[in-house]
This record gives structure tokens, C-alpha cells and sequence, in this order.
């Protein structure tokens, strides 16, 4: 757990500074705590787009979760978790889409995540909800297509059709025509 300082401009990561992830509550702690590995995984998702984020949810004290509409036991409580978004408007439609494909077909940025410690996956039409809570969880509010993303899916066969990803060259998503996946299952 890093202690994180309202204000601070320190680099914390390749690209972020201190103060990005400082909590968006109105009645936070300065300092408070958050995670390591839900910083890691963010910078993470950073790298693999090749696009800029924005980090728009960390650390809730109870009163702001509860405003939030967050659960009773939702992580950001315990400072495990994370909810972002690409900066640029288009960029964000794509890469979350493509980021909801990448972690459905259990693609590199998967097996990344999950060797992190990232457990919790929660996909929105606008944004992404990652944390490391213990075990596997998985939520899907997103809208791109019929098949609902959750933590026994995650557990399951991989979908018989994967869109491609490459941030130098954006292609196919299974919503645009996908590409057959090499292999049935994978745990």
C-alpha cells in the first residue's frame, strides 16, 4: 500500500504522477492509502493502449461510496481499487470495447493482469473498474454486445470468435467482425 498526497506532483509511476490518484472524495484523508497493484495494473492498461487515461475513481471513504451508488463492500473503500477512462472521447469508446475484448478472449493484457494480482473486472459503456480484491470477480454493464461478462464466463470456454487488438493499428472487435480465436478453452 502507497500513501498517497493530495497535490503532490511526485512521478509514481511511468505515466502518473502522485496526485492522479488521489481520491475524488470530498471528505478523504490526506494521505491516504492505495493499493500497489492496482497501480501497477493501471499504468498497465496505459502501456498496452499506447493512449492516455484518466483516473476517475480510487480511494471512497463510506460516505462518498454510498453517493457513488458503490457497493457495501466495494474495494475502493479498502483502497484496491480503480476506475478510469482514455482521455480523448473516440479514443475512449474504442479502447474500452477493446479492453472488454482483450480481458473476454483473455488475451496477453489478461494473463498480465492477473499475474498482478488483479482480481476484480468491472466493464461500463464508459469506463473500466479494476481492483485486487482476492480470487476472480466480474461484473459487465457494457452495452457492445449479447455476452455478459462474468466471473464464471472469465472461468469458462473462450468465446469462439476474438477481435484483434494493436494500438499502432486498431482492427477488428468482435462487434466489427472478429477473428476466429486459436484454441477452445482456458482456465
Amino acid at each position: 500500500m502507497a500513501q498517497i498526497h493530495q497535490g503532490s506532483n511526485n512521478q509514481i509511476r511511468a505515466n502518473f504522477k502522485e496526485k492522479e490518484f488521489y481520491s475524488g472524495c470530498a471528505d478523504a484523508p490526506n494521505p491516504h492509502f492505495l493499493d500497489d497493484v492496482t497501480m501497477d495494473a493501471v499504468q498497465a492498461v496505459r502501456t498496452w493502449s499506447g493512449k492516455p487515461v484518466r483516473i476517475t475513481s480510487t480511494y471512497r471513504t463510506d460516505l462518498c461510496n454510498q453517493l457513488a451508488g458503490g457497493s457495501t463492500y466495494s474495494q475502493h473503500k479498502l483502497g484496491k481499487a480503480i476506475d478510469f477512462q482514455w482521455i480523448d472521447g473516440a479514443d475512449n469508446a474504442y479502447f474500452v470495447e477493446a479492453f472488454r475484448n482483450e480481458m473476454k478472449c483473455r488475451g496477453p493484457l489478461w494473463d498480465q493482469l492477473r499475474a498482478m494480482g488483479v482480481g476484480g473486472f468491472g466493464f461500463y459503456d464508459t469506463f473500466i473498474h479494476l481492483d485486487s480484491r482476492p480470487g476472480l470477480a466480474a461484473w459487465d454493464y457494457a452495452t457492445f454486445d449479447s455476452e455478459n461478462i462474468n466471473s464464471a464466463f472469465l472461468q469458462g470456454d473462450l468465446p469462439e470468435y476474438c477481435g484483434s487488438f494493436d494500438s499502432d493499428n486498431p482492427t477488428d472487435l468482435p462487434s466489427t467482425g472478429g477473428k476466429k480465436k486459436v484454441g477452445s478453452s482456458r482456465s
